[in-house]
């Protein structure tokens, strides 16, 4: 199991390896930069990991140390493909609302490196890309204009043949369900796509500009494979007391995910300085500062 941590005190993230049958942690990197999002190899050879160091963007190294290979520019989230040849990821800007500012794409490309090939190019923006199970289509979080011209979000079954992409409908099964679909802070995408369905996280609705980060739980959805098409209701894995993200999975089915506590501090706040005693350049449009 791959992870990214701080644990080495050196104010940075490196990627570290643990074995499930237990021991001590590894430490696959020690850039000063942040290197973040692994993934092992499906057959443990190998990990590929995100990188902050220069040039910026997907490497690839030995599982159990080695030196790092760059082989794509400014990627994001590499995902190896089942028969572990191939990687996608993608690119463009991690903010809300996502994909908006900056259009996202995505790529894949041979795990030995090359040319990244252009995913999903029909959708105004997507990203997130995860496999099929059998390795012949991504599914991706991304939006494109309908006939009246409105963006609908969605996840997307893009065939890699060069098929035509499909929407899964997914968002309207998850709004069904009562999860969060419109705050973009908060929107669902998927993780991991297993023969059970796609695993991912996400909030319960109705928590407004507030949502409680601690309502999220590891659900689960079956997508048909061969069509793209949704192929039942969404069904929630955890629950409890903890925010519960990013899960992914073993070959032989272990649910791994991280949970996380947040607590919101409130701190009394008061100005020693009256709004005329503060600088001209602090009242924007000539407005007085409140």
């Amino acid at each position: 199991m791959a992870y990214a941590s701080d644990r080495a005190g050196e104010g940075n993230l490196d990627i570290w390896l643990q074995q499930t049958t237990g021991g001590a942690a590894i430490r696959l990197t020690s850039d000063p930069a942040n290197d973040r999002e692994p993934d092992v190899s499906p057959d443990g050879a190998l990990v590929a990991f995100r990188s902050d160091r220069t040039p910026r963007g997907i490497y690839v190294m030995p599982a159990l140390g080695g030196d790092a290979r760059f082989i794509a520019p400014d990627g994001m989230v590499p995902r190896f493909s089942p028969d572990g040849r191939s990687i996608a990821f993608w690119t463009g800007n991690w903010l809300a609302p996502r994909g908006l500012v900056q259009p996202r794409r995505v790529f894949v490309i041979a795990a030995a490196g090359g040319d990244p090939r252009h995913i999903a190019a029909d959708l105004a923006g997507a990203g997130d890309p995860i496999w099929s199970p059998d390795g012949r289509a991504l599914l991706v979080f991304g939006r494109r204009a309908n006939a009246a011209g409105h963006m609908e979000t969605d996840w997307w079954w893009v065939p890699l043949d060069d098929g035509a992409i499909a929407q899964t409908s997914a968002y309207e099964h998850l709004r069904a369900q009562g999860l969060e679909i419109e705050n973009t802070d908060m929107q669902p995408y998927p993780s991991v796509w297993t023969a059970s369905g796609v695993l991912f996280s996400a909030v319960r609705a109705g928590g407004g500009p507030n949502l409680n980060l601690e309502t999220a739980g590891i659900w689960r959805i079956a997508i048909d494979a061969a069509t793209g098409r949704v192929a039942g209701n969404p069904v929630q894995l955890t629950a409890g007391t903890t925010a519960d993200r990013w899960p992914t999975a073993s070959r032989d089915g272990r649910l791994v995910f991280a949970a996380t506590t947040a607590r919101l501090a409130l701190l009394p706040y008061r100005s020693t300085q009256t709004p005329a005693a503060l600088p001209a350049r602090c009242a924007p449009s000539g407005r007085t500062p409140q």
